[in-house]
């Protein structure tokens, strides 16, 4: 069994502190005040045993509830600060993405965590923000009730997906989507390129053609291994697991990054819809109650110790929850 804290990065205020200062979310010194916090939480879920830190990205929250605009840049930094824990964003919403620098930037944050990193997708429900960095693809926050706008962002949601998995798996690639074209222009390629005979020499096979157009792009930044066919060996042996669940998205091949190996899998089955379907969201408010921490058995069959525990429970019990966002700290 394996363990994650999953953290919604809040900035720290009672409620009359948030209408005094607001908008609370720009407040510089309790931002830093976050961050100090999130560096602590990292820190003591390594030493404890936890297996994974895992945070959401949502963007233009300037009452501080939700500050989580740059996971990958926090990872960064909180893995200088650790030893073993992996991080995971738990989503970064495709729809507001460009596909490639989400590969891209994946890839080398895995490096720099030295394969220290899940890889978790999501297609984004908030249209205060979803709407703004999704705009490229007019797409905006799914609703998840089936409907066009629904269906819409969940195409370019896959579609994205597929393109990630294309950079991460294939030497030169090209596609030819509905919503995202490699080359751009697709038919015409790229034509001025004005060092085209060295990245023929140098680069990929098939990047350029002979006519010195660009007709595909090369695999996505530093990222190496073996061939997709050799993953599932490599990963009984090497005891990777899998990526963060797609919901609602028939099954992928696993996809290769740097040293490890990422598979989303599905968590809906498919129904009388196809491979595609999934239950109606449900929209009820629910509350969390916050219980004693008590020691967790592990993998190996250990468990964590109570001392350990303990050292959380004076962060925790200054934090209300609802919705599993921390709302206020007490006085």
């Amino acid at each position: 069994m394996k363990f994650m804290l999953f953290v919604l990065p809040t900035v720290p205020a009672t409620l009359e502190e948030r209408k005094r200062l607001r908008p609370i979310g720009r407040n510089n010194e309790r931002y830093q005040q976050m961050l100090d916090e999130l560096r602590k939480l990292a820190i003591f879920a390594d030493e404890a045993g936890f297996d994974v830190f895992a945070t959401t990205e949502h963007h233009l929250h300037s009452e501080g509830y939700e500050t989580s605009v740059a996971p990958l840049l926090l990872y960064a930094d909180l893995a200088a600060r650790t030893k073993r824990i992996k991080f995971s964003p738990l989503g970064l919403v495709l729809p507001s993405w460009d596909p490639v620098r989400v590969a891209e930037e994946l890839a080398v944050l895995d490096h720099l965590t030295k394969g220290r990193l899940y890889a978790g997708f999501a297609r984004g429900y908030q249209d205060r923000w979803v709407n703004v960095l999704g705009q490229q693809y007019h797409v905006t926050g799914a609703p998840m009730d089936g409907s066009a706008i629904d269906n819409h962002n969940r195409r370019v949601y896959e579609e994205n997906l597929k393109v990630i998995k294309k950079a991460w798996t294939e030497e030169a690639w090209d596609y030819n989507g509905e919503y995202y074209k490699v080359p751009f222009p697709y038919e015409e390629g790229i034509r001025r390129w004005p060092v085209a005979e060295w990245t023929r020499t140098y680069g990929a096979p098939g990047e350029v053609d002979e006519e010195g157009v660009v007709r595909n792009l090369r695999r996505a930044e530093a990222v190496s291994g073996p061939s997709p066919a050799d993953i599932p060996t490599v990963l009984g042996e090497r005891e990777h697991d899998p990526l963060y669940r797609t919901i609602g998205c028939r099954p992928v091949d696993p996809c290769l990054l740097s040293a490890r190996f990422l598979a989303p899998v599905p968590t809906v089955p498919g129904g009388g819809g196809g491979e595609r379907s999934r239950p109606p969201a449900r929209r009820e408010r629910r509350r969390f109650p916050l219980r004693p921490l008590r020691p967790h058995r592990r993998g190996g069959g250990g468990a964590v110790p109570r001392h350990q525990l303990r050292r959380l429970l004076p962060l925790f019990q200054r934090v209300r929850f609802c919705r599993g966002v921390p709302l206020a700290r007490g006085r």
